[in-house]
């Protein structure tokens, strides 16, 4: 292949998987610089998310478990680099093969697992003002996703706190930006979380909730048994009925054709939903536990690290950075101490 234009080469191997890509890197230092290469990573992004390749699933219980979605067939345990006594952490979010996890004493991090790299976040509070008045933080919930407008991937929190009475809400809502390495407060939010445990949906370029205005106490819906699917054609928006009687339904991705998509029903079983034939087919994968979270994940090269470009604006980060290396050396050293 040496004889080949370096576009033909490039074309090639960003039809390979993430981790076949870390191995072919030690072929020739020509094809590791190019693998390495933001132009090779953003077109190998682009090429599985149009064609549906590279997907995979990230199974969440007490550890968690990868699966690939081509074939679902069984799932192997993964490590996270978090550390936590009982080596749970919570799914924040998945955007271009990064997620955003965290563990038990708020530790946030975006992490590639296709190449085991990650970057912790800088430690971020609730506003101190808040402790002093009437209303107290009942929930925080978190959604990630990229900014096209700036190439950033950022983080949004946002805290919503309620006050003595039960109509009372009030938002406090932060961003974190990887290219800035820094959280940044945005202005409040005058809306209440409709489902305060389910993080936003990145979706179109956009973060996506459902919101109330006030707080009400709401009756139990019943069961029903119908599953509305709204998928986007070339003129329009077309909408599928499926009869079902699950409580919880929600859409994971497509199929590599396009023609299912994949469905998961009250955190404890997988199916397929075929658009045109209009039928169910379980999915039953080995190696997991009876129930599980589920995120769907790409299998990029995307990087979390802050690019050169950056480096000379984030000068101001320096000394923050030191500190929270040195607290995060000394918590290492204290917790191999304990274990």
């Amino acid at each position: 292949m040496s004889s080949l234009p370096s576009d033909i080469i490039a074309d090639i191997l960003s039809r390979l998987p993430a981790k076949k890509l870390l191995c072919v890197k030690c072929v020739c230092k020509p094809w590791c610089h190019l693998i390495d290469g933001p132009d090779f990573i953003k077109l190998h992004l682009e090429k599985s998310i149009k064609y549906n390749t590279n997907q995979s699933l990230i199974l969440k219980h007490s550890h968690l478990y990868w699966v690939s979605l081509d074939s679902l067939e069984s799932a192997s345990e993964i490590d996270h680099p978090l550390m936590c006594y009982n080596h749970s952490v919570k799914l924040l979010g998945s955007c271009h093969g990064l997620l955003c996890i965290s563990n038990i004493v708020d530790d946030m991090a975006f992490w590639n697992p296709s190449t085991r790299k990650h970057r912790v976040l800088p430690f971020m509070s609730l506003e101190l003002r808040r402790y002093t008045g009437s209303s107290v933080c009942s929930v925080c919930v978190f959604g990630f996703g990229y900014d096209i407008t700036n190439d950033d991937y950022k983080l949004v929190r946002v805290a919503q706190f309620r006050g003595t009475e039960i109509s009372f809400v009030e938002c406090e809502v932060k961003v974190f930006s990887l290219r800035r390495n820094s959280w940044k407060r945005i202005k409040d939010m005058p809306y209440a979380c409709r489902y305060p445990g389910t993080n936003g949906v990145y979706a179109c370029g956009a973060l996506h909730w459902i919101l109330l205005r006030t707080i009400k106490r709401w009756r139990c819906r019943s069961l029903g048994i119908r599953i509305l699917i709204w998928t986007w054609e070339r003129w329009g928006v077309t909408r599928e009925q499926m009869c079902g009687i699950g409580r919880s339904v929600r859409p994971l991705g497509y199929s590599k054709g396009g023609s299912e998509v994949l469905l998961e029903q009250d955190r404890l079983n997988l199916f397929w939903y075929d658009l045109k034939k209009k039928t169910v087919k379980d999915v039953v994968i080995h190696g997991t536990p009876i129930s599980y979270e589920v995120e769907i994940c790409l299998q990029t090269l995307v990087s979390v690290n802050i690019s050169k470009r950056d480096l000379g604006k984030n000068q101001g980060t320096a000394d923050h950075d030191k500190n929270v290396k040195k607290r995060d050396d000394f918590l290492s050293e204290g917790f191999k101490l304990v274990l």
